[in-house]
Parts: C-alpha cells; structure tokens; sequence
C-alpha cells in the first residue's frame, strides 16, 4: 500500500523533551512523515532522507532564515517541499503553525497545527517578553491560523478550553492526547527505593517542590532517593537546595530514552510537580505521565492544567492542590509506605495507558483526523 505524504513541521528539530514528534510521526502506518524545520537540533535524529532543513545554519543563510521568519519568503525551499507533493502539513505548537502557513499555502496542502501547553496558556504579555521571535509574535499572528488551519488539535480538554479562551473556532478543535509506546515502558515487578523526576529544570516543573519533598519524606524514609532525569536552567539551583536539605537527591542530566524507560521501570513513585507559573504557563497533557503509568509507576505530582486528565486521582496517583508541597510531600509518603495502594496505582495505570494513551491507537486516531481534514480540502477543490 502506498503511504501517503504528510510534512510535519517544528522550527527545530528536535529538541529532547520533544522526542513525542519523531514518535509520533513514526507510528504512522497510512501517511508517511516527512520532517521540515528552520534548523537542526542533535537531540533527536530525524531520518536523514525524509528531513528537510529550510536554511543550512550558516552565517551566510542568515538573511534566508531572517525572510522566512519575517516574511514568509523562500522559495528554493518551499519548491523542495512542493516536490515531495504532502497531501497535508502538520505543525507543532502555536507559533510554528503560524510559520507554517506559507508553507502550506505553496505546496497547497491543508494545515493541522498541535497546541502543547504554553502556546494555549502564556499571556500575551510573557509572549511578548520571550527570547523567541516567533513567540514574541505570536499575540499579533495568532489570529492569521483562525482561518488559515484546517484544524488544531489540543493535546487535552484542559488546552481545548484555553483555545476557546482565545477565540479559536470551537469547529476546528479536536482533543488528541499523543500516545506512547505501551509496550515499550512496560514496567516489571521489582522495585528499587527510588522516586524518579523526568522532565527539563525549569521553575514550571516543579524541581524545587521535588527536592523539599523528598527531603521531607526521607526523615521517615531514609532508604528512599531522589533521582532526577533532565537538565536545564534550573539544575544549579536545585542542587544547592538539595545539599542545603540533605535532601541527596541525584541529578543524572539528560539521558536517552532507553534509559529513562530503565529508570522508570525500576522506580518506586514518580513525582514531577508541574507548578502554574505567573505567566500563565501550565502543563498541557504531561506525556511523561502517560509514560510512566505504562511502565506501572504510581504518579504524585499537583492537579493543575491538563495533569488531572494524565493522571487519574486516587486510581492511578495522588493529585495535591498547586504548589502546596507538604500535602504533596504526604501523598508520597502514603504512596512509598503503602504497599497494597501502590500495587493498585501500579496495576491499574498500566491498564489506564494501553486503554486511553497508547500510541498506535492514537496514531490510527490521528490519521482518522487527517483524513477528514485532506477530504475537506479536495471537496473544497483547493
């Protein structure tokens, strides 16, 4: 059977915490991904032969690069993506759905763009203060993908109501978790005395709470450790928090994801305590939940944001009110001490992944929506 072409599109591809992408786009049995971005990043490889790079990176492509941001003009590029002939574009996030309107206007596909979390929930005004040039722009070029999609696809209901919030037209939206590979972070039974944080080290996720929390349920608990998977801004002043606790919590850096589904499936509890920030950045979905619940690990983290839809409470996880981190601290030492409730939370988050967030189901799921949207597109004879 012949697959049929659709253009996934990222600014840049792709960074670690957006492995979900490349995952996604692979897990597509009748469309056959082929990857576009400004530029790349070496996290995450995309298959040489079906990436596309629409500048080289180098200081002499600077001023290609600044006319596609800022005018939406490159044409040698745009003819090279006309060439592979996708029956549809699919971008993730807000602002490079915007960028990804004159490309599909030339190769004269329908445009699906994915919303994530903050390009739903950041006020207009923290756009604005960002170093993204896209970002910045955003609260003035949103408005240009109201007409321009075909559909946007929120990642919960949580990020649905935002769009509404923000005016986006209730028809196009479709509510579509990314699923995860179920079968690959399945879980074993033996445990180690580890709760395990999986996310970058930024104040939004909630690093600090992690760190007070498992110092807190350590003077109880002194076999159990913290263990922390991910880099980022605020890892330095994490680990001064978790010396200045004796918290001993151990920051591993970024790690692959064979390695974090090996963490996972030896870990007691995972906690990632994603914090609603002043600038209106919340989590959207958390994936890494869904990830975790596959490999049977107990969730403890705050009800905010689309969290509560990742995380069932008190069926798969404990869910404490936004940033109150000694009621979080005493739904993990409920959760580590209990352990007939953390069999329960084991056994049926792992049936709680394969029923609503595995990835070949939600695959299929997506290619039903892609399909309905091309359909539209030719009856509309465009």
């Amino acid at each position: 059977m012949t697959k049929r072409p659709v253009l996934i599109y990222r600014d840049r591809l792709v960074y670690l915490s957006e492995r979900f992408i490349v995952a996604q786009g692979e897990a597509l049995r009748r469309y056959a991904p082929h990857y576009a971005g400004v530029r790349r990043e070496p996290s995450v490889e995309t298959p040489p032969t079906r990436t596309t790079l629409l500048c080289d990176g180098s200081i002499l492509d600077l001023p290609r690069a600044f006319a596609f941001k800022t005018l939406g003009v490159l044409p040698d590029s745009f003819r090279r993506l006309a060439a592979l002939r996708p029956e549809l574009v699919h971008a993730h996030f807000g602002p490079d759905g915007v960028r990804a309107i004159p490309i599909a206007r030339h190769v004269r596909a329908p445009l699906v763009v994915t919303f994530h979390g903050f390009d739903a929930t950041m006020h207009d005004d923290a756009l604005r203060a960002t170093s993204s040039h896209a970002m910045r722009r955003f609260p003035q070029t949103r408005r240009r993908l109201f007409s321009s999609a075909a559909r946007f696809i929120a990642v919960s209901q949580f990020v649905r109501e935002k769009l509404l919030a923000r005016g986006y037209p209730s028809e196009k939206i479709v509510v579509h978790p990314i699923g995860v590979d179920t079968t690959f972070f399945a879980g074993r039974a033996e445990r180690d005395r580890v709760v395990l944080f999986v996310a970058r080290l930024v104040e939004q996720k909630g690093i600090a709470d992690f760190v007070r929390v498992v110092g807190e349920v350590r003077h109880r608990h002194p076999d159990l450790r913290g263990v922390v998977i991910g880099d980022g801004p605020a890892r330095q002043s994490a680990e001064s928090l978790s010396r200045e606790l004796g918290a001993g919590v151990e920051f591993l850096g970024s790690r692959g994801v064979d390695e974090v589904r090996d963490w996972m499936n030896r870990s007691l509890v995972f906690c990632v305590p994603s914090r609603r920030m002043t600038t209106g950045a919340e989590e959207g979905f958390g994936l890494v939940f869904a990830e975790a619940q596959a490999a049977g690990l107990p969730v403890v983290s705050y009800a905010n944001g689309g969290i509560p839809e990742a995380v069932a409470a008190g069926e798969t996880g404990l869910l404490a009110p936004d940033g109150d981190w000694q009621a979080l601290a005493g739904h993990l030492l409920l959760v580590a001490s209990d352990d007939v409730l953390r069999r329960k939370f084991s056994a049926a988050g792992s049936a709680r992944a394969r029923m609503y967030f595995d990835l070949a189901k939600q695959s299929s799921a997506l290619e039903e929506t892609y399909d309905a949207v091309v359909e539209e597109y030719q009856r509309a004879g465009r």
